[in-house]
């Protein structure tokens, strides 16, 4: 497989390549270098600035993510719960809810009963 590859590229493809990938490098060193010339020159105080409006703003994505991350946690939980209570055949609140005010109706019918043939 190394063979059909290296067959496939001609030696002017391969200076071309390595041609290409020097000059990339010399432009990211030129740039890095005017960026360190710029933040050695700025005031201690202008990096420190800098340095915390970052540090708020990589906070405030944290917070973010982490509500992001919670949100996605309680609605997974939740379907499990709602799945496991599903299987185990249990009622949930609104079924109970439900039995509930049907019982009270039925008890507000029987006292009328009771009512009426007292009457």
């Amino acid at each position: 497989m190394a063979d059909t590859l290296v067959a496939g590229l001609s030696l002017n493809d391969v200076r071309a390549s390595v041609k290409r990938a020097q000059t990339e490098g010399r432009k990211i060193v030129t740039r890095l270098r005017k960026d360190a010339t710029a933040m050695v020159n700025r005031p201690p105080l202008d990096v420190l600035s800098d340095a915390r409006k970052r540090a708020g703003k990589a906070v405030e994505e944290l917070d973010v993510q982490q509500r992001r991350f919670r949100t996605f946690v309680v609605r997974g939980l939740t379907g499990l719960a709602t799945q496991a209570v599903t299987r185990v055949g249990l009622a949930s609140a609104h079924d109970v809810a439900d039995l509930k005010r049907r019982l009270g109706e039925l008890e507000r019918r029987l006292e009328r009963v009771t009512k009426h043939q007292a009457a």
